[in-house]
């Protein structure tokens, strides 16, 4: 019994699966900030996100809900520690399906009607209204246009990397 101790699969998938979520949110959050209209406070906006070193210059409403925000990315920092964790394996084939399937059905959606998946969204994730900025915010006028191409180009990527799954347990299934 020389060899590592790997996990069980179930928990290797589970790890593929934060990994690669991780990875398709902090992509996703690049490009909205790539794509985002210039302004003043981006820099600002980003480093409060990432770090909370700095304090926006936003509204009140806005503030508010950059705090909420704020929570959230630091649930995504705690998740992308998972990174850390030796991945042995990938996950079997019929899970990798069973994502990429519920994945384009959810990408399919969000192209269909963008506005009905960004409140179920901040229903799902905001307990409070401080969401919803009027049109002439900051906010608004410089990330909301980003969000619907940066939330595609992280169903993408996830996308992407469970196809690349699904070739690979494929191609392993063949030897």
């Amino acid at each position: 019994m020389g060899g590592k101790n790997k996990s069980n699969p179930k928990t290797q998938s589970l790890i593929f699966i934060v990994k690669a979520l991780t990875l398709a949110i902090w992509f996703a959050t690049l490009v909205s900030f790539l794509l985002a209209k210039p302004g003043p406070e981006n820099k600002t906006i980003f480093s409060y996100l990432i770090t909370s070193a700095s304090q926006p210059n936003l509204s009140e409403v806005e503030m508010l809900h950059m705090t909420d925000v704020r929570t959230w990315f630091l649930v995504l920092e705690v998740a992308s520690l998972v990174w850390l964790v030796p991945q042995y394996a990938y996950p079997r084939h019929k899970t990798a399906v069973v994502v990429l399937i519920i994945t384009l059905g959810l990408g399919t959606l969000t192209l269909v009607s963008f506005d009905t998946v960004w409140t179920y969204l901040h229903c799902l994730l905001f307990r409070n209204q401080l969401w919803i900025l009027p049109e002439s915010s900051y906010l608004i006028e410089h990330f909301f246009d980003t969000f619907f191409p940066a939330v595609l180009s992280g169903i993408g990527m996830w996308i992407i990397l469970w196809l690349k799954i699904m070739l690979l347990t494929s191609a392993k299934s063949k030897m």
